[in-house]
C-alpha cells in the first residue's frame, strides 16, 4: 500500500469519526432554533428511547 491510499484513508476516517449523527445533528439544529430548554428536552427523549431500546429483549 502506498503513501497517498494510507492518507486518504486516514482522512476518509477521520471526517467519518467527527461528523455527528442524526441526534448530534437533530441537537445542533434543535438548540439554535428553539433554546436551550427545547435542546434539554430532546435530548431527555433521545437519552430515553436509547434506555427502552436498551432494555428490551
Amino acid at each position: 500500500m502506498d503513501f497517498q491510499a494510507v492518507g486518504t484513508f486516514t482522512l476518509m476516517v477521520l471526517l467519518l469519526t467527527i461528523m455527528p449523527g442524526p441526534n448530534g445533528a437533530l441537537l445542533l439544529k434543535t438548540v439554535p432554533q428553539n433554546g436551550l430548554r427545547a435542546g434539554i428536552l430532546n435530548l431527555a427523549g433521545i437519552v430515553s428511547a436509547f434506555y427502552i431500546h436498551g432494555s428490551s429483549d
